[in-house]
């Protein structure tokens, strides 16, 4: 592994060591899956979680279809470039044999 990967690596692993000691995880885990608001006792009726849910799943649809188009888009583009540049001479000016 480069440097740079081990960075990422302990980056990652100390932020999510962080976050599971605080017991943030956990509550962000319990509001999504049974409706309890942290912090308080009350909790949200599983029609308004069942909307938030699909709102959240929604979301993260709709921007991985955006990312695909784009990648689509982008490899589309690359094949047209590469056929307009198949086209073109190989050499602008031809070489002139060097007379001796």
């Amino acid at each position: 592994m480069n440097r740079r990967a081990l960075l990422m690596l302990a980056i990652v692993l100390t932020c999510s060591t962080c976050l599971l000691s605080s017991g943030i995880i956990s509550a962000l885990l319990l509001f999504l899956l049974m409706g309890s608001i942290p912090g308080t006792n009350y909790a949200l009726s599983p029609d308004m979680m069942l909307g938030i849910l699909v709102g959240i799943l929604s979301l993260l649809l709709a921007q991985s279809v955006v990312r695909f188009g784009r990648t689509i888009a982008g490899r589309r583009m690359l094949q047209s470039l590469n056929k307009q540049a198949a086209q073109l001479p190989h050499r602008r000016y031809a070489r002139r044999a060097t007379q001796s």
